[in-house]
């Protein structure tokens, strides 16, 4: 049997492939709805549909109920995978990640000049350092955006929250917001 391999939702992987698939289940049956009432990322765990999430990419890869739990919960907000922004990919020219959602907070409103995430309220959001705090600001960050996400950077963000993606948030949304303070 093949050791198991930590989680990457990086565009072309399995696990991304199996999380896509789970995400577009969520329309049958009330599945979303019952997802969104999980006022914390730990009553998504008590749900089945996480669980069903979880025995299928636990099969080869190495997990973290708490972590994937956020994810679940925040993806339950998405009702649009924006994949304009998974086909840009790419590595950014400061050697981080290419971090798409973040980029898409600082894009502006429809019709506007401000970011669709002000200033104030991004800095607010990468300073949560627990995923406990980060859940529901970035569900907040969701519904500010259109509730359209690029589902496989916005995953690997919150499996893997660190300073190393507080500061790819940063660059990649201030490439685009350079005006907000």
């Amino acid at each position: 049997m093949a050791e198991k391999k930590w989680l990457s939702f990086s565009k072309g992987k399995p696990e991304t492939e199996i999380l896509v698939e789970w995400w577009k289940s969520l329309e049958k049956g009330g599945r979303r709805a019952t997802l969104k009432r999980c006022a914390e990322a730990k009553d998504v765990i008590f749900t089945n549909y996480f669980s069903r999430l979880l025995n299928e990419l636990g099969k080869t890869h190495k997990t973290s109920v708490e972590k994937l739990s956020a994810v679940a919960g925040v993806l339950a907000h998405v009702s649009h995978y924006d994949e304009h922004f998974s086909s840009a990919g790419g590595e950014s020219k400061e050697g981080f990640g290419f971090n798409p959602f973040a980029r898409q907070l600082g894009l502006p409103r429809d019709g506007g000049s401000g970011a669709r995430v002000s200033g104030l309220r991004f800095r607010r959001l990468i300073s949560r350092k627990r995923l406990d705090e980060l859940y529901p600001a970035v569900i907040r960050a969701v519904r500010l955006i259109g509730n359209k996400a690029d589902i496989p950077s916005l995953a690997n963000s919150i499996y893997w929250w660190n300073d190393k993606v507080r500061k790819e948030w940063a660059l990649e949304y201030y490439a685009v917001a350079e005006k907000e303070k």
